[in-house]
């Protein structure tokens, strides 16, 4: 599956749920081990890996190179959306 395939399906207002049936039917239907194997690598995104730098530099973007407790890609986001929990002190 393409990117713009992807773009496409967006641009014509399918729902979410819509577009990850349309996914789904065009791509990749994980099976549970494929979800938990995915579930697992990307919890830890960011922390310790290839992508620690790029959370640091966006740390360092958005003011916030000081929050030991944002580790991973999800830690980051959750902060810029809003639901991180503010480090005490």
């Amino acid at each position: 599956m393409k990117f713009e395939g992807v773009r496409q399906k967006v641009f014509e207002g399918l729902s979410d749920e819509e577009l990850v049936e349309w996914c789904f039917a065009n791509g990749l239907r994980p099976n549970p081990m494929q979800r938990r194997i995915w579930n697992g690598f990307s919890e830890k995104f960011g922390w310790r890996d290839m992508a620690t730098s790029v959370i640091e530099a966006s740390k360092e973007e958005d003011g916030l190179e000081k929050r030991e407790d944002i580790l991973t890609a999800f830690d980051l986001i959750d902060e810029q959306e809003g639901r991180g929990t503010k480090e005490e002190g």
